[in-house]
């Protein structure tokens, strides 16, 4: 968990007012995140579930994400924060989360793509912002966005909506999309000695490519670009679109 992720969900929280019952899949704060991880607070006086593979502090009951025990159409408001990472079939989990949905129900899901491995309790997969659009694919609304080099961002950010309500899907990406690119915190490389050794081994690398100095520099701890952009599939159509999209340095 990192501010940047918790900034995040607070922005979808308090902007979309998703629906309750709100369940936290991979709920479980881990050894020196305690309190810290915890997102209830971010969801006030909403009945939240927090579920999880094994017992622990933020766990109200113990569940598979890919075979979720919910009924269809129950529950309005899934998180799924870092924890794609660390299951072997993600996009089966997004399968339960949408069956289980109900039709104005919304997703928050987050997750990393240059970040070292970390075992919770094992670590399989690093997403890039098209592939967390990808895990996304059955919902008809999207909000996909980064942080981080736009060649290997740190975080990728996604919101998946079942509502149609396009306008004031829209209207409200606008106002989060604006305080995303305005306040969302820098990132800070979990581990200094590697950021700083696979930033050297960059630099060598592209020494002899002046083009890509700047991009180099960029990666360390001086530049950050963030961005999100909004994605409707179009009724009777396949293929998705961007219908915004807003960029800022840093």
């Amino acid at each position: 968990m990192r501010d940047s992720v918790k900034f995040f969900v607070r922005m979808v929280s308090e902007i979309f007012d998703p629906p309750q019952p709100v369940v936290e899949i991979g709920s479980l704060q881990v050894p020196g995140q305690e309190g810290y991880a915890d997102l209830r607070p971010l969801f006030p006086n909403k009945l939240y579930l927090g579920i999880d593979m094994c017992k622990g502090l933020g766990v109200d009951a113990i569940a598979d994400g890919e075979q979720l025990p919910i009924r269809d159409a129950s529950v309005g408001t899934f998180v799924i924060i870092d924890t794609l990472e660390h299951v072997k079939l993600p996009w089966k989990v997004l399968d339960s989360i949408c069956r289980a949905l109900r039709p104005d129900g919304i997703v928050i899901a987050t997750s990393v793509m240059d970040f070292p491995i970390h075992n919770y309790p094992e670590d399989y997969w690093r997403f890039t912002p098209e592939g967390l659009k990808l895990l996304l694919q059955k919902f008809p609304v999207r909000i996909i966005g980064a942080q981080g080099h736009k060649e290997h961002p740190g975080s990728v950010f996604g919101v998946g909506l079942k509502s149609r309500n396009t306008e004031l899907i829209d209207t409200k990406f606008q106002k989060l999309k604006a305080q995303f690119l305005a306040e969302l915190p820098r990132e800070s490389p979990p581990d200094r000695i590697t950021s700083l050794v696979t930033w050297f081994i960059r630099l060598s690398y592209y020494a002899t490519r002046k083009t890509r100095l700047g991009h180099i520099f960029r990666q360390g701890f001086f530049w950050h670009d963030a961005y999100l952009e909004l994605f409707i599939e179009p009724v009777g159509r396949q293929e998705r679109q961007p219908l915004t999209t807003g960029r800022n340095l840093p």
